[in-house]
Parts: structure tokens; C-alpha cells; sequence
């Protein structure tokens, strides 16, 4: 019995939260993917900020050094020049992208950002498939998208490159 009276109370809550909500027009949209759903919009955009500027301002000398390494290597390899995406990654290329579910954005094809921790390459890809070339490159971790370098030193650059043109064929394919 007094389980149930929990979950009255909880359902009353809610209840009330959602009279009080609407009321003071604080209901957000319904989110359906048949009915023209809403989508939260991406916030991480191309912005009017110099990316020399942006690599300037970078304190650690070892890490300005291994930017402007990355971004040189980016560059050539993607033929685009660098352009900042919100106030900390630097991308290369443009690429549109539109999801099953009806999502679509503008996104770079490949990009980095300095980060306190580390230097944070965004190859937009998994990383399954390049299990040969992630077993010679050196000290590194992955994410889902992301490769993390502490430093430039302490990698193969050939491999590094390699892997940022099987990102950047991946991604143009």
C-alpha cells in the first residue's frame, strides 16, 4: 500500500509540475520524428575568429608547436585551409550530413583542438578497422571520433598521417 501511495504522490507531482509548466508557457516541444520533429541545434559552428590568432594564444610552446604541425598536415591533406569551429577546434573542410532520423548539420571533415590534457584530433570515424595503424602509432587513447595525443613527439607521424587520409577518404567517399 505504501508503494503505491509513493508513486500517487509522484504522479501528482509531476501532474502538478506540468499544469504549472504550461501555464507559465515553459512546456517544451514534443519531439517526434514522424510529426516534424525538433531538434536541438548543434552548437558547435564555423565562426569568424582568425585561427593564427587562436594558435597564437596558446600558452604551452610544445603544444602551439605540435597545433601548427597538425595544422599544416591537415591542411595538405585535406586541401582546405583551417577555419575555427566555436572558440577551440580548428576543422578542415566542410561536409553535409543528414541522419535517418531526419537530423542534418554541416560539420569538418577532420579537426583538432589543443585541449589542457591533450591535443584532441576529431577523425570522425571508428577506429575498429585501424587496428594495425593505432598498434604503431605510439602513446595515444581513442574515443568514439577522437584520437588523443598528449604530444607529437610521442607518435609516428607517418601513421598519424595515414590515419588522417583514411579519415579524410572515408569521410569524402
Amino acid at each position: 500500500m505504501l508503494g503505491n501511495q509513493v508513486f500517487d504522490r509522484f504522479v501528482y507531482r509531476v501532474f502538478l509540475s506540468k499544469i504549472w509548466h504550461t501555464a507559465q508557457g515553459r512546456v517544451a516541444p514534443r519531439r517526434n520524428a514522424h510529426e516534424g520533429a525538433t531538434m536541438a541545434e548543434l552548437k558547435t559552428k564555423p565562426i569568424d575568429q582568425d585561427v593564427e590568432e587562436f594558435l597564437a594564444s596558446i600558452d604551452d610552446a610544445q603544444k602551439q608547436a605540435d597545433s601548427r604541425t597538425i595544422t599544416a598536415l591537415m591542411q595538405e591533406i585535406t586541401g582546405a585551409p583551417p577555419k575555427m569551429w566555436g572558440a577551440n577546434i580548428v576543422g578542415f573542410g566542410d561536409k553535409h550530413y543528414r541522419y535517418a532520423s531526419g537530423r542534418e548539420g554541416d560539420w569538418f571533415i577532420v579537426g583538432f583542438s589543443p585541449r589542457k590534457q591533450n591535443l584532441t584530433l576529431y577523425l570522425t570515424y571508428g577506429y575498429e578497422e585501424h587496428t594495425d595503424l593505432l598498434e604503431r602509432l605510439g602513446k595515444h587513447s581513442v574515443g568514439k571520433a577522437c584520437l588523443y595525443l598528449k604530444r607529437l613527439s610521442g607518435v609516428d607521424q607517418d601513421v598519424l598521417r595515414e590515419l588522417i587520409q583514411r579519415a579524410v577518404v572515408q569521410a569524402t567517399a
